[in-house]
């Protein structure tokens, strides 16, 4: 609905387009026919009015909404918490995708000439300018209702076994900070590399290690509040943050390699237990070959294990100028890969 709204309702801009301009020369008389210069303005084409567009904006609200409510098996008998999430998620996209530019998604609420006798005929109440104003917080508070929806939608999902470290609410109230400090961490993360292109300028580089320290903090601080609410026991707490904290010393310092052994070591052993916190239940033993081959339980998890390693391994070659040893790790992870789904499947 944003995409056919974006297609649609917002002024389209054409380079095929132009109209002529009267440009008065004042070095000559106005009623002169020589003294008039006729140059080329680009100009805005309308795939809409602004009557279709405004409509348009109002069916994007509500048809999405509405949809959801229809869809359900007993609309009056579901969940009535539910669906007011998920609505209040729907809202938050809205919010934020029509005020990110409201001077394109919202073009039909602008005057059409910045002088007062146009604002006043065009948007007497000041709607626009209201929109403009608050354009912010209403973005803020937009997106606090889709992390708000979501984290709803799955706590009361089939994967809420995943959460079970608290009760609620807390465990909802935790993956809230954990969303809003993620959300932090992009964006210093982007604010980083926009320092890193200015690196040769000697004021940048204090700033540039700090935001990197802040940013490794952020990290440690999110991984054990996700230890926490995913219920996983308290001596693997210090592992969750050696691996966040070994990934972003990774990050700065590519050359980093007994960093980034300790972030496979740290993350192999947390991969391990939420292995066994999940399948620990499969006791049956996998037969291939026509049954002519027993693959136990126990094998086929330090298979998957070997799969996540490997992994891990690339993507640390990658940044090595020598490929020869990414080639042979991606071979390696080409046959685990082929063997998992040969089992499985």
């Amino acid at each position: 609905m944003c995409g056919l709204h974006y297609l649609f309702a917002t002024p389209r801009f054409s380079s095929f387009l132009r109209r002529p301009l009267e440009d008065l020369d004042d070095d000559h008389n106005s009623e002169d026919a020589s003294s008039t210069i006729l140059t080329e303005e680009e100009v805005s084409l309308h795939a809409t009015a602004r009557g279709d567009a405004a409509l348009l904006t109002v069916i994007l609200c509500s048809v999405p909404m509405m949809a959801f409510f229809v869809i359900q098996t007993a609309p009056f008998t579901t969940n009535l918490s539910m669906i007011i999430m998920t609505w209040a998620a729907m809202a938050g996209i809205f919010a934020m995708y029509l005020l990110y530019n409201p001077e394109k998604h919202l073009w039909f609420l602008k005057p059409k000439t910045d002088t007062i006798t146009g604002t006043l005929q065009d948007d007497p109440l000041g709607i626009f300018a209201v929109v403009t104003k608050y354009r912010d917080p209403v973005m803020f508070a937009g997106y606090l209702l889709l992390m708000e929806g979501s984290i709803y939608r799955l706590l009361h999902s089939r994967f809420q076994y995943l959460f079970v470290g608290l009760a609620p609410p807390l465990n909802g109230m935790l993956l809230m900070v954990v969303g809003l400090l993620i959300s932090i961490i992009v964006l210093m993360t982007i604010r980083v590399l926009r320092l890193s292109e200015l690196i040769n300028n000697r004021t940048t580089l204090p700033l540039l290690s700090q935001s990197r320290l802040i940013i490794m903090l952020l990290c440690i601080i999110a991984s054990v509040m996700i230890a926490v609410v995913t219920g996983m026991p308290p001596v693997f707490h210090p592992l969750s943050a050696i691996a966040a904290a070994t990934f972003n010393a990774f990050l700065m310092d590519r050359k980093n390699g007994s960093g980034f052994m300790l972030f496979v070591f740290s993350s192999s052993i947390l991969l391990l237990w939420w292995m066994y916190r999940t399948f620990s239940f499969v006791i049956m033993d996998l037969r291939i070959l026509a049954d002519g081959t027993v693959i136990p339980s126990s094998v086929m998890t330090v298979t998957i294990l070997l799969y996540y390693l490997l992994g891990a391994l690339a993507f640390g070659f990658s940044f090595n100028e020598n490929k020869r040893p990414l080639a042979v790790v991606l071979c390696m992870l080409g046959f685990k890969i082929a063997f998992v789904e040969h089992i499985l499947y």
